[in-house]
């Protein structure tokens, strides 16, 4: 280059700068077209940013500038013709997520941003938001260990100093980094579909052990015997039983005898030639058939608990596409749409991004969209 004039060289400069910005818009739009179709799931990658990190080949901070400034571009089409920075776009879109503002109001906030350098834009939007709070930060500090740092309301401290002192004769002055790692035991033990549920690991650490010895309840205790039928029998509803014998005669305080009941003969009715009634109760208690529920019912397209922890237990609580643990969602192979069945065959677990994958593939990308733009 040092045979270029200055001129040239300032010029050469320019026209390399408008290309630059150029070649960043049609990026953009590419990247907008991928994360629509959720092509970075047929790669085997979890997000368009880890998309852009590990096949791009973007830093982090790369990658988050380009995805932010894609979703306001995406929002606002009329911003490719704003010249503003890639920092002051990402910034933006922070204080849009955090913010309301109208259509109108994030294009005129943008266009104070044009030509303006990163410390100009803090300062113009500032005027729009609070300061934005810290990001949450894990970073390594060992091998096998890791600083993580949040901003926590003062709600939470308060709760962290109950749960301290409720700890404090097993595990007196705990560390939080302790205390955080178990309540993270109790919320997987808790939430994880995959684990049994607490009745079923109840019932195997009962029958790992010993067997106590059993106390006899009433239950358990030999019934009395039953009286004689003639005593169960209401007297005016005796002459239905004609051969019942007579029940044993009781003498009364009074000591008048009992007259006896009369002969059984003339107890019974004569035979009836006509058929006895229906009886309704007994109409009543016949079930009608079970049909199962059609395949387009909600139903139908349940998938019940035992079947659910078998799936997630065989893929390990991971997508089985890119081993993601964000968002996992149960999946048919062949879609109920299509005649899929309920079977652990037909079934697997699949992180969002990557289940929106498939059923662009199965479905269409057409049928899915409107899908896809209520999800975001």
């Amino acid at each position: 280059m040092q045979h270029l004039t200055d001129k040239a060289l300032l010029e050469e400069t320019e026209n390399l700068v408008r290309k630059e910005r150029q070649i960043l818009g049609v990026i953009l739009r590419h990247l907008r077209e991928i994360e629509r179709r959720r092509l970075f799931s047929s790669l085997g990658y979890s997000s368009l940013f880890t998309y852009c990190v590990g096949r791009l080949g973007f830093s982090e901070d790369e990658a988050c500038r380009r995805i932010s400034a894609m979703r306001i571009h995406r929002e606002l089409p009329e911003v490719e013709e704003i010249q503003v920075s890639l920092t002051n776009l990402s910034r933006a879109e922070s204080v849009f997520r955090r913010e309301k503002f109208t259509r109108e109001k994030k294009v005129a906030i943008l266009r104070e941003l044009e030509h303006k350098s990163v410390r100009e834009g803090e300062k113009v939007l500032a005027r729009y938001a609070p300061r934005a709070p810290r990001p949450d930060r894990v970073r390594a500090v060992a091998e096998d260990t890791v600083e993580v740092r949040f901003q926590a309301s003062q709600e939470l401290r308060e709760k962290i100093e109950i749960l301290k002192g409720l700890l404090a004769h097993k595990h007196p002055n705990i560390p939080l980094g302790e205390l955080f790692e178990k309540l993270c035991d109790l919320g997987i033990q808790e939430w994880d579909p995959g684990r049994p549920p607490k009745r079923a690991a109840t019932r195997a650490r009962k029958a790992e052990s010993p067997a106590a010895p059993r106390v006899k309840s009433r239950s358990d205790r030999p019934a009395p015997p039953n009286p004689p039928v003639a005593q169960q029998v209401k007297p005016s509803h005796r002459h239905m039983l004609p051969n019942l014998p007579a029940p044993p005669q009781v003498k009364s305080r009074s000591h008048h005898p009992v007259p006896p009941n009369p002969p059984a003969a003339q107890q019974v009715e004569p035979p009836s030639h006509h058929p006895a009634p229906p009886n309704p109760l007994a109409a009543q208690q016949v079930k009608p058939p079970h049909h199962p529920a059609p395949a387009h019912s909600p139903a139908a397209q349940q998938v019940n608990t035992t079947l659910r922890r078998l799936i997630w237990r065989r893929a390990q609580n991971k997508c089985e596409n890119c081993r993601s643990r964000y968002a996992l969602q149960i999946d048919h192979r062949i879609p109920r749409a299509h005649g899929g069945p309920h079977t652990p065959a037909n079934l697997r677990l699949l992180c969002r991004s990557c289940n929106q994958r498939a059923a662009i593939q199965a479905l269409g990308l057409r049928k899915m969209e409107k899908h896809l733009k209520r999800e975001g």
